[in-house]
């Protein structure tokens, strides 16, 4: 009965682990979904291509083991400085001339986890919200959103 409780705990970690990667960032659980008009939409995974769990699942089905192809541009420079985030608060995942901090809610990249925000976020840092110049290639809210 023991070796049941573990497996299915670590089944339960593994699959709904990810949630604990929004309380390494600031309001990452309150992040606009930038492909919705609406103000309370969120997209709760935000170093990941899919705004739902239930999109990202479909997809984890068919990829390989350790497959980071389904993280975006904040997802993967999120994973590469270790999930650090003052290592990343003053870059820009997107292109877009905000920083990562500035999109969050934290423009001064004070913030700790466990604090309060300086501010709310004021967009995605893996989207363009709206399409300049600098925009990345896979960060454009066409690129993203569905049709």
């Amino acid at each position: 009965m023991l070796r049941l409780a573990f497996v299915f705990s670590v089944c339960v970690t593994f699959i709904f682990g990810y949630p604990n990667y929004q309380q390494e960032i600031p309001n990452g659980s309150k992040v606009p979904d930038p492909c919705t008009n609406a103000t309370e939409d969120y997209w709760p995974m935000v170093g990941h291509l899919f705004a739902s769990r239930g999109e990202f699942m479909r997809a984890q089905r068919t990829a390989e083991p350790g497959d980071s192809a389904f993280l975006n541009l904040f997802g993967k420079m999120f994973q590469t400085n270790n999930r650090n985030w003052t290592a990343i608060c003053d870059m820009d995942a997107d292109g877009d001339g905000q920083t990562n901090g500035v999109e969050l809610g934290d423009p001064y990249c004070e913030w700790t986890i466990n604090a309060i925000p300086y501010g709310p976020a004021t967009g995605h840092p893996a989207i363009c919200e709206e399409e300049v110049a600098g925009c990345l290639a896979g960060a454009t809210r066409s690129e993203i959103c569905p049709a």
